[in-house]
């Protein structure tokens, strides 16, 4: 059950993507509250998710900029206390505008 765009309710599938993008959001605030992380552990998993081709695979199919989010996960991976954490907020938040 489809209705032509813009009359009615939205598509199934515009519905289905729309999931995923916020799956996809979800994943990445994720991993970047995760560099802020006690364990070191956590936080280099997180840094390697970042570098990972899922991740850059993730943003080109969603229109995300990976370079600008890679950009700023260094500048927050060389920061400590709280500016650390202001570069992190900043990133969410800039993040959570592709949901």
């Amino acid at each position: 059950h489809q209705t032509r765009l813009g009359q009615g309710k939205p598509t199934f599938r515009y519905q289905g993507l729309r999931i995923v993008i916020e799956v996809v959001v979800a994943v990445i605030k994720g991993a970047v509250k995760d560099l802020e992380s006690e364990s070191l552990k956590v936080q280099s998993q997180a840094a390697t998710y970042f570098d990972s081709p899922d991740f850059e695979e993730q943003c080109k199919r969603h229109a995300i900029d990976c370079d600008g989010i890679k950009e700023k996960v260094s500048r927050i991976y060389k920061e400590g206390g709280v500016r650390k954490q202001k570069l992190i907020k900043e990133l969410v938040r800039e993040v959570s505008e592709y949901d």
